[in-house]
Parts: structure tokens; sequence; C-alpha cells
């Protein structure tokens, strides 16, 4: 059985992971910090969490998988047919342990919330 480690930060959480999710986690990892790099990384509800004018995005893992978490339903939506095949539901896509990771997906997902982010402050600033 898998269980997920208490960590205080991402290098902690991947440094106790079970081997079988690393390689997923990592690249996860590595798209977020090229798209965002000046991204906060926290660990919120025990997991790697991505921050930039809000929560941005997260990673995780359970025994069957590893998740990609976009934060936001509307991160989803305009990408559903590039999704098609995926193990996908509201705001989290599913990979095997052995699956390939989309990674032009994934970063076009990335952009989206960033974009969704900076809006919602620009709204706020307006105020």
């Amino acid at each position: 059985m898998i269980t997920r480690p208490y960590a205080s930060n991402h290098e902690e959480f991947f440094l106790r992971a079970p081997e079988i999710c690393l390689k997923n986690m990592r690249k996860l990892q590595a798209i977020i910090k090229e798209v965002v790099p000046e991204a906060e990384e926290v660990i919120s509800y025990g997991i790697p969490t991505y921050l930039y004018f809000g929560v941005l995005c997260a990673i995780g893992y359970t025994k069957n998988h590893v998740a990609f978490y976009a934060m936001n339903n509307s991160g989803f939506l305009e990408f559903r047919s590039e999704m098609e095949g995926l193990d996908f539901a509201k705001n989290t896509i599913r990979f095997k342990f052995d699956e390939e990771i989309p990674e032009i997906l994934i970063k076009k997902i990335i952009v989206a919330r960033l974009l969704e982010n900076e809006t919602k402050i620009t709204k706020k600033r307006k105020r």
C-alpha cells in the first residue's frame, strides 16, 4: 500500500515518495517550473502545490496513479477534446505510473491557469 508521507517542502515530499511515482511526478514538476519559474512551491493539503497570484496547480499520487491538479475546473474546459483518452475528472488528470505525460497539454493548462490567476488579480486591483 502506498501512503503519502508528511513533508514540509517539495524536495522532502519527493524524497519520501515511492520510487514508482517519481518519474511522472518529476516530469510534471519540471514542466511547471519551465512554464512558471517564479511560482512559489508550498505543501498544501499534503501535496506539492504551486502558487502564482494564488493557487496555480498541484501534483500528487495515490496507490494507482500520479495526479495533476489544475485547481479550477475552468482550466480544463477549453482542453476537453485534447484530453480524450486520458483519465480525468473535474480539475484532475490521473496518469498511470508508466504513462507518458502529455507535455504540450499540461503546458497549455498551466498557461490557462496562470492567465486566469493574473486576470483575477488585475480585476481586484481595479476595485
